[in-house]
């Protein structure tokens, strides 16, 4: 809702969600408030193309669904999963000024593909992640190994503050940069949101 008022009639939103509780109330709130801008996905970003199982740990945070398998879930959902080349499109990837992860885990599924897209990006593209080291860990994954196909193309990463207050979201709408990002000057060992960028700072 944020980002469609943000980039206004001539701009243009894509939203991938896979859930169908969280698709529901996205386009009724598309429709309420009248965004025509806004291209809705009912998919998650997979490494290719099938079903893949979701898995909720907590029926109160439907924001909080993985991929990754749990001991006792909520609820199990299976969703259409697609590469992140069939999700957009050349005008979706050549416009983008700012690209928002959320994946819970599966940072490194995503940013490897979008690496591969790098060629493709405005070069003033910008990219906000949630990266959560106890989860990549469960695949041999660090924090660090997951953002090197990032880094290795030429962006900077940076935290940025976020409290997840309603206040924050908003100041994040406006841009990104207003998030006041800072070096990293450790390893990253707890849930860390980011801003990765080719400006350095």
């Amino acid at each position: 809702m944020l980002a469609s008022r943000r980039v206004g009639p001539t701009g243009r939103v894509v939203a991938v969600e896979p859930t169908p509780a969280a698709l529901e109330q996205l386009r009724i709130n598309l429709a309420l408030n009248h965004c025509g801008n806004v291209r809705v996905v009912p998919a998650a970003v997979a490494a290719e193309h099938g079903p893949i199982q979701l898995y909720l740990p907590d029926r109160g945070n439907t924001g909080a669904i993985t991929t990754r398998p749990l001991e006792n879930p909520a609820s199990e959902i299976t969703a259409d999963g697609l590469p992140l080349a069939d999700i957009l499109d050349r005008g979706d990837l050549a416009n983008a000024r700012v690209i928002k992860i959320d994946v819970e885990g599966a940072e490194s599924t995503v940013l490897a593909q979008l690496a591969r897209l790098i060629p493709q990006l405005r070069a003033d593209c910008e990219i906000l992640t949630e990266i959560t080291p106890q989860w990549l860990a469960r695949d041999g994954h660090t924090a660090e190994s997951v953002l090197k196909p990032m880094t290795d193309n030429g962006f900077h990463a940076y935290k940025v503050h976020n409290s997840y207050a309603p206040e924050d979201v908003t100041v994040a709408a406006r841009h990104p940069m207003a998030l006041s990002p800072t070096a990293i000057d450790s390893a990253i060992t707890g849930q860390t949101d980011l801003l990765l960028t080719r400006t350095s700072l």
